[in-house]
């Protein structure tokens, strides 16, 4: 995305999953939601799901935008690639400047 007004970037750690997420806002909105990503399907597909997710929605609303409703929509995802669910909202939230959501490794 060329001139994004938000930019949020996670990993795990430092290493793979390596996602950037790229917001273009206006009106309060998300107008426009882009990612780039460097790691598995799974990474591809929630980063996939979540810029579907947020686009038209409020900031707020994305906040609000759950690992729980991401699997939902991909229809589950196997327990030890749920980190890639929960970099990618690291990077969504990192855009807005926001703490991480706490996850314990678990789910």
């Amino acid at each position: 995305m060329k001139d994004p007004d938000l930019v949020g970037q996670a990993s795990l750690n430092g290493t793979p999953p390596f996602i950037s997420i790229f917001l273009s806002v206006g009106d309060g909105f998300v107008k426009r939601a882009t990612f780039q990503a460097q790691g598995c399907g799974v990474t591809t597909a929630a980063c996939s799901v979540l810029t579907g997710h947020v686009v038209g929605k409020t900031i707020e609303e994305c906040r609000l935008l759950t690992p729980e409703a991401i699997c939902l929509q991909l229809e589950g995802v196997p327990p030890d690639k749920m980190h890639c669910v929960h970099v990618c909202l690291k990077a969504l939230h990192n855009a807005f400047n926001d703490e991480p959501l706490a996850w314990d490794g678990q789910q």
